[in-house]
């Protein structure tokens, strides 16, 4: 057994719980309880796991993310400042866009053939792909508004060619 494999094996004897333990049954536990069963077994809950330096696989990624799916600031922060996110094999990157929510992602990596998958680049591309997608509606609306060409280029911030091909459009 090697020194990760030690470390994780004591971490996990120190810090298990029951699969009961995780479940919150709410207002009425004793009534669930009858019917629910508990198996023997090491589990660990992503969202309080703290120490991913255990794992030396592509898990270490994935359980330094998951905690942080909700609060996408520190998910990127999080990314950015390990290199290893900018080169996880095709299975990880699929794993990692499934339980982060970004199903494009997923069936992105379905279609295309690529050695190594840059989960940051991605995320950013989501990220401006929404960004220009509200200031289309931006221009869209102040379009509907009568407001005047080169009002809403100084107000949106954006092309004369932009304005006019979502004028186009309305």
């Amino acid at each position: 057994m090697g020194k990760m494999d030690t470390n994780l094996y004591a971490y996990l004897s120190d810090k298990s719980r029951s699969l009961k333990d995780m479940m919150d049954f709410g207002q009425a536990p004793l009534e669930l309880d009858q019917w629910f069963r508990d198996y023997s077994m090491n589990l660990i809950c992503v969202n309080e796991w703290q120490s991913e330096e255990l794992f030396c696989t592509s898990l270490r990624q994935i359980f330094g993310a998951l905690p942080y799916r909700k609060d996408k600031k520190k998910l990127r922060e999080v990314m950015e400042t390990d290199p290893a996110y900018r080169q996880l094999d095709r299975e990880t990157y699929r794993v990692l866009a499934v339980l982060l929510g970004e199903k494009e992602l997923a069936i992105q990596s379905e279609k295309e053939e690529r050695k190594e998958w840059d989960m940051c680049k991605a995320l950013e591309d989501i990220r401006m792909e929404g960004y220009e997608e509200c200031k289309l509606n931006v221009v869209r609306n102040m379009l509907k508004r009568g407001m005047a060409l080169e009002d809403i280029m100084t107000l949106a911030e954006c092309s004369r060619e932009l304005v006019e091909s979502v004028q186009g459009a309305v």
